[in-house]
């Protein structure tokens, strides 16, 4: 192995080792099988390699035992020439560190369907960027929305300690014996399930097929993403500097304090992060707070609002149609039916409109719900504007059948009949519309035409679009009721987060009081030796 360090190439040769060993500055991380005679060889030479400029061998088992870990040896050069290695080593267990993460699925395509109506039996499983898998999640039955189990995976097998490395999670329906069926996967990396936990992003799970015709593979969310475990690197450079300051008597308590006060600076900033990450948990649990707040009221808004139209709705189902025709009918070339019209008198003519009363073996009958003014001699009369009430007219809907009947007056009171059409409100309407003619009828015969120049319909209340208002308000309160629930888990799982965060910025305040404690004393002990020293010196005493 190579350490690159100034003009110098230093060789490193080991044993099965498990240590952290800092080398002019350079960290090398290695195995160790807890062997106490155990050695590890430092060889310096030139940059080129091709001269031997000294070595020194350690003993891994007395490095451990010293103080503050740190040991140094005088090099050993073929010319006599002379210099200090200096070495510290930590002893870490490296596979603590891990990932502890947990996986929600949404709305997962169904490979499970069947004439019962089966859904998928999902499971998921993670593997690195060598393929090798490093966890398998427990199956949810016949569940499209799973909530895995809280996982945890250790970032050495997980990501080889890169954090933006890729890792892939495959989704898979588990079918009978030892068959599974692909439903899907997604790549991210470490720190890609940090945010999406953090922010609250939803993950898109990309099909598999081959031929690419499979259904959506749905969404993945991140309950819950967080660090556990760690290797700390030591603070090796200041230590290994202030053992080179200090070799010679001051050389242990130097270390020793060195090595303390870089605990307590490194302590600090892990409580500096700690408190950070507490104020971000407690400022989205307070966000999650108002939101849940927000979707309460909505839910209650909703419910209430979908509570009146459904009211409004009954209200009107029972008072029917509801609104005002307004119309004007013209009369085309009506036929005279007046009996001395050879002395020319024409038709007196005016109308009736009517509706359906009741049907009863075939036979309607017919009620009047307006009589319009009668226009004297004249064949193509202009009526007056009218205006109905829709409810006096229609029962359900503006399709039901209406007549018109045109009538020649008489004194007598005997009025004769010219003819009649039948039509609807909404054939009306059209009529207008399209400025088409209502052709009048007696007996078979055409006796005329009416032409519809104006025809509106203000105020209408109908029953039928109520009701339907109605059921979309119903399920709008269904869907709010649904996100307030949603919410609440939110502001839940917040809460947790929270407390958890709280917990840790005490725990890191608590160790920089521990840790800066012990670097006063430290300081202090060498202090005191460093007196006692120069007042031995100097014949004092100590």
């Amino acid at each position: 192995m190579y350490l690159h360090s100034g003009p110098f190439l230093f060789f490193l040769s080991f044993l099965c080792l498990c240590i952290i060993i800092i080398i002019s500055r350079q960290m090398l991380v290695l195995d160790w099988d807890g062997d106490e005679d155990a050695t590890t060889s430092v060889a310096v030479r030139s940059e080129s390699g091709d001269e031997d400029i000294g070595r020194a061998q350690f003993n891994i088992a007395s490095i451990l035992n010293g103080r503050s870990n740190v040991m140094y040896e005088d090099i050993a050069a073929d010319d006599g020439g002379g210099g200090t290695i200096f070495i510290h080593a930590t002893e870490n267990i490296l596979d603590e560190s891990a990932l502890k993460f947990q996986i929600h699925g949404k709305a997962l395509s169904n490979l499970g369907k069947g004439f019962f109506g089966q859904k998928s039996d999902p499971f998921y499983e993670v593997r690195n960027t060598s393929g090798d898998c490093v966890y398998k999640s427990e199956v949810k039955r016949d569940n499209l929305n799973p909530d895995w189990s809280m996982a945890q995976v250790g970032l050495l097998p997980l990501c080889g300690g890169d954090l933006d490395a890729p890792v892939t999670f495959s989704v898979f329906d588990e079918d009978r014996g030892d068959k599974r069926k692909s439903m899907g996967s997604f790549a991210a990396s470490v720190n890609d399930l940090v945010v999406a936990a953090t922010r609250g992003e939803l993950l898109s799970i990309g099909n598999d097929d081959d031929d690419g015709k499979g259904a959506a593979a749905g969404h993945a969310s991140v309950l819950r993403a967080e660090y556990v475990g760690g290797v700390v690197a030591p603070p090796a450079a200041e230590i290994l500097a202030a053992a080179a300051e200090a070799k010679g008597l001051m050389e242990a308590h130097s270390i020793v304090a060195a090595s303390k006060t870089c605990a307590a600076d490194v302590a600090r900033e892990e409580f500096e992060k700690a408190q950070q990450e507490a104020m971000a948990r407690k400022k989205s649990e307070r966000m999650a707070k108002d939101n849940l707040a927000e979707a309460r009221e909505a839910e209650r808004s909703a419910k209430t609002e979908s509570v009146n139209a459904a009211q409004e709705a009954e209200r009107l189902k029972k008072a029917g149609l509801m609104g005002t025709l307004n119309f004007q009918f013209v009369g085309e070339r009506l036929e005279n039916v007046e009996t001395l019209k050879f002395m020319g008198d024409k038709s007196d003519p005016f109308f009736v409109l009517q509706k359906v009363e009741s049907e009863r073996d075939g036979k309607t009958q017919w009620s009047h719900v307006f009589i319009s003014n009668v226009i004297k001699n004249k064949l193509n009369p202009i009526w007056e504007e009218a205006k109905v009430e829709i409810g006096d007219i229609c029962k359900g809907n503006l399709d039901e059948r209406i007549r018109v009947v045109v009538f020649d007056w008489s004194r007598t009171k005997k009025h004769n009949l010219i003819g009649s059409f039948e039509t609807s409100v909404n054939g009306i309407i059209s009529a207008q519309k399209s400025a088409s003619r209502f052709s009048l009828t007696r007996n078979k015969k055409v006796t005329g035409r009416v032409f519809v120049p104006f025809a509106e319909i203000i105020d209408l209340v109908n029953p039928e679009i109520a009701e339907e208002k109605a059921k979309d308000l119903a399920k709008k309160a269904d869907m709010a009721h649904y996100y307030a629930y949603g919410a609440e888990c939110r502001v839940k799982l917040a809460v947790r987060n929270a407390e958890e965060a709280h917990n840790v910025a005490l725990q890191s305040e608590q160790t920089v009081e521990a840790t800066t404690q012990e670097a006063d004393a430290a300081w202090r002990m060498t202090l005191e030796r460093s007196v006692s020293i120069t007042l031995s010196a100097l014949g004092l005493g100590s």
